[in-house]
């Protein structure tokens, strides 16, 4: 049986709890390809994702406070730029159900994005800490997994 290949995107500071999700969600069935194992030094993050998306069939991105910002008046943390450049992309090579975020922290997400499959990560989120990966985060990423 061929395993299902899922893209994994996060930030710099949430590459440990990144790593640890991999490990945690980990089935013989699954090959996860990180980001960091994906991407090239020095080469184009479209090059490179470009070469990612005729590999994968889906995409998980992890959602983490790392950029402070204002929206609406309120102070907020948003996810990184370059972790929305990959939902972009994804959303424009994927079936929309074959990518899947997940929320760590008090990251803030537009409103515009609830009708896409959200996986609960945890409220707690340090940059280059991480948590194991929990009940609710293994059942619904089970659950999306089963409807790939």
């Amino acid at each position: 049986m061929p395993k299902i290949k899922i893209f994994v995107g996060s930030s710099s500071e949430a590459k440990t709890q990144a790593k640890v999700l991999v490990r945690d969600l980990a089935t013989p069935t699954i090959e996860f390809i990180p980001w960091w194992d994906a991407f090239t030094p020095g080469r184009l993050l479209l090059d490179d994702l470009k070469s990612i998306k005729n590999e994968v069939s889906a995409a998980l991105l992890l959602f983490t406070p790392d950029i402070p910002a204002t929206v609406r008046g309120s102070q907020v943390a948003l996810p990184n730029q370059n972790v929305l450049f990959e939902l972009g992309y994804f959303f424009s090579t994927l079936e929309a159900q074959n990518i899947a975020l997940i929320k760590y922290g008090a990251t803030y997400i537009p409103k515009d994005l609830d009708g896409y499959t959200h996986i609960p990560g945890s409220k707690y989120f340090k940059p280059g800490a991480s948590v194991a990966a929990g009940a609710k985060t293994k059942t619904a990423f089970n659950k999306w997994l089963a409807a790939l």
